[in-house]
């Protein structure tokens, strides 16, 4: 049985909110890394920012300490996928959330969605930073707790809406983009790229004239744009 979620663009779940822009942060994520020789041949090591690759490695094991094989996961992101199916790192995405959908040993789907920091891998490094503390849970015999919280974790059933066409998407973010229309934003990527982030601060919850619905109205249409056009907006 396949999981509800998409590689790409990023399947945020149902009934996740959203964190806005202005209030994701930077994270703490870092990894190892040589950062020079001594004169006696020794090295020493220095931290750097996590990164994609080393942020989904972190994850995949973490599930694969959970008894999930990496063939059952489906991690999405906004991000295109490099030859082995997962999200490249050499580009930093507008929307920077990141969500993990795999099956319990019961078959049921689960997610794991966070969009609090600023950077994709650092979002994909909380997922696995996540997985790690509830297994913890369950190493120090808290296995009761542990199920109570993946009971959390459930995908709830999607939310059916009727599907919204590239025109009405375009209308949406020209409502809230200054001196854009409709047929700019469908024109090609580049004004479609420029409407969407001047929508998204018109239709921040905190812009004057904003809001969460018309936040959540613009990242909805962003999502068909960018399907329209055939990259990331």
């Amino acid at each position: 049985m396949s999981l509800s979620g998409k590689a790409t663009p990023l399947s945020w779940p149902s009934g996740w909110q959203r964190t806005a822009p202005g209030d994701r942060k930077r994270a703490k994520f870092y990894r190892t890394v040589e950062g020079g020789r001594f004169g006696d041949g020794r090295t020493w090591n220095k931290k750097a920012d996590t990164t994609v690759a080393d942020s989904v490695q972190r994850l995949y094991a973490e599930l694969a300490r959970m008894g999930v094989p990496n063939w059952s996961v489906i991690l999405s992101t906004d991000n295109p996928l490099n030859k082995n199916g997962l999200p490249v790192g050499d580009r930093e995405p507008n929307d920077p959330g990141a969500a993990v959908f795999w099956r319990d040993s019961d078959g049921q789907e689960c997610v794991l969605a966070i969009d609090v920091y600023t950077r994709l891998a650092d979002n994909i490094a909380a997922l696995a930073a996540t997985l790690e503390y509830m297994r913890g849970i369950e190493r120090h015999g808290g296995a009761t707790v542990m199920r109570r919280t993946f009971v959390g974790l459930k995908a709830l059933p999607a939310v059916t809406l009727p599907s919204m066409t590239a025109s009405t998407a375009a209308e949406i973010v020209a409502a809230y983009a200054d001196n854009i229309d409709a047929d700019m934003v469908l024109s090609a990527p580049a004004p479609a790229k420029d409407a969407v982030r001047a929508a998204r601060a018109g239709s921040h919850p905190d812009a004057a004239g904003g809001g969460r619905e018309s936040w959540d109205a613009v990242q909805a249409a962003t999502r068909v744009l960018s399907s329209y056009h055939g990259v990331s907006l």
